[in-house]
């Protein structure tokens, strides 16, 4: 008689030192965690005799558990995508905070050393303001200002050298100074100069008020976007979990019936 066809599935990527047949005509051996199956055949061909295989009762049924796993695969790389997507918002969420923050934290650090500069500075600073106020007094132009502000610093007037630009419109003056080294009073040339724009009609003192109130209310913002950050991604982390509680149910529920490989 015919050799009556059984259920025979090939499992993939196996070790030489484990090509061996396992299993029996009367008992399914599932394969260990992590292997996948191959193909499905009816019976054990020369071509398999080097590969591992999980014989079960009937060719059907080897077939079922082929494409079983193949949607059991398929369900588990779908969950873990839409579980990585839902943290993935919350990751976004967590560097636009960061990136926000650390812009705040600069802008509180750079009106600090601006202030602190003209401290240091006060007296050379002063001076140039009283004299761009001056040269406006005399009824002289932006233009003409700034001619003469170029003619002074290519003769190496170090006052005037100090001028980055002028905006008469806005009556501010741009100054190029070098950056004090930790308050020592010492030049640090390794840094680019420090641009400082400033108000002429106020002085020195006065504009570094200016930036020290600005550092100031820097770190307030600082601190209320710390905390609202703070609650936001506590909030964004629970809806997160909340997405990915569904999805697993929605999951578990898709896999309390198993499809049969011809509905697939």
């Amino acid at each position: 008689t015919a050799e009556r066809p059984t259920g025979l599935l090939v499992l993939k990527d196996m070790p030489a030192d484990s090509l061996t047949s396992v299993g029996s005509s009367n008992a399914a051996v599932s394969p260990s965690v992590g292997e996948a199956f191959d193909e499905f055949v009816p019976y054990e061909l020369q071509q398999h005799r080097l590969r591992r295989l999980v014989r079960l009762d009937s060719f059907s049924q080897a077939v079922d558990e082929f494409y079983a796993q193949l949607e059991t695969q398929r369900a588990a790389r779908e969950l873990e995508s839409q579980q990585n997507a839902a943290w993935k918002k919350v990751d976004k969420a967590r560097a636009a905070q960061e990136e926000r923050l650390e812009n705040l934290r600069s802008k509180e650090a750079e009106d600090r050393l601006r202030g602190e500069v003209l401290d240091y500075r006060q007296a050379e600073v002063d001076e140039l303001l009283s004299l761009l106020r001056a040269g406006l007094a005399s009824s002289m132009d932006w233009d003409e200002l700034s001619e003469a502000i170029d003619s002074s610093a290519r003769q190496g007037d170090a006052l005037a050298a100090m001028v980055h630009s002028l905006d008469l419109a806005n009556h501010s003056v741009t100054i190029a100074v070098e950056p004090c080294d930790d308050g020592s009073g010492e030049e640090d040339m390794s840094k680019p100069a420090l641009l400082l724009k400033l108000d002429v009609r106020l002085s020195s003192a006065a504009n570094a008020r200016s930036f020290f109130a600005q550092k100031k209310a820097a770190a307030v913002k600082t601190a209320k976007t710390l905390e609202a950050t703070g609650v936001a991604m506590r909030a964004a982390e629970a809806k997160a979990k909340k997405s990915v509680d569904a999805i697993k149910v929605s999951a578990s529920i898709r896999a309390i019936r198993q499809l049969f490989w011809w509905e697939k």
